[in-house]
């Protein structure tokens, strides 16, 4: 009994405010996002953001770097193909690997989505360091 009771206190006096932090911090980005009037989602906006930053990248990194499945990549990737915002290639050196690039015209995207998030990063941050 003394278990259970110390779980449900950890619980509401612990990782409880985590969760109400991140999920504020992420409805703030996807906010953002939408009032950007890009006409990108949230997850095609991080896969620019990344893009923007790093330039060409796998379709293994994007996965790796935000935890999305393989098909929302994908599917992710397939859109931004056919908005012509980004490139897809095979990698000369691996052959079961994907190379993702900006186009000339999801270069322009990428860089505005990226303001927007540096916008957004001191209010996140200020979420996320509130245990409120």
């Amino acid at each position: 009994m003394a278990e259970c009771h110390r779980r449900d206190s950890q619980v509401a006096t612990g990782p409880a405010p985590i969760f109400a932090g991140l999920h504020r911090a992420v409805h703030t980005i996807q906010q953002a996002v939408n009032e950007s009037n890009l006409d990108v989602t949230h997850p095609e906006a991080v896969v620019l953001v990344l893009l923007a930053t790093s330039g060409e990248t796998t379709m293994g990194k994007i996965h790796r770097s935000f935890g999305f499945r393989k098909s929302t990549v994908t599917n992710v990737v397939d859109r931004l193909v056919e908005r012509g915002l980004v490139e897809r290639n095979a990698d000369i050196h691996d052959g079961r690997s994907w190379i993702v690039r900006l186009t000339p015209r999801g270069t322009v995207v990428g860089r505005r989505m990226l303001q927007v998030f540096r916008e957004v990063e001191p209010i996140v941050r200020q979420i996320l360091a509130s245990r409120e």
